[in-house]
């Protein structure tokens, strides 16, 4: 059994799934509101943090870079078209 690469905390829930690999975190990933951008963004800001300080290994780390990469864009170009400002703090 492999073991977590490390944990995440699901948006409004209060479990703490354990992101084995990239498909989780793509599931993780699809289970954010994106159509509430704060609550969105700040999981998604705090799980790139937290995947950040975990060492893993270069083919690890770079998976779980380009699942982010596509939610954030997705995220940003969904902010962009609206036309929404957010502030950041």
């Amino acid at each position: 059994m492999k073991s977590p690469i490390f944990k995440l905390t699901a948006v409004n829930d209060f479990s703490n799934p354990a992101v084995k690999n990239s498909k989780e975190l793509k599931k993780w990933l699809h289970e954010l509101p994106i159509l509430n951008f704060e609550v969105s963004i700040r999981a998604l800001s705090g799980s790139i943090e937290f995947c950040n300080s975990e060492p893993l290994k270069f083919k690890q780390r770079i998976d779980l870079i380009q699942c982010y990469f596509v939610m954030t864009n997705k995220l940003f170009y969904s902010i962009e078209k609206l036309g929404i400002y957010i502030p950041f703090d």
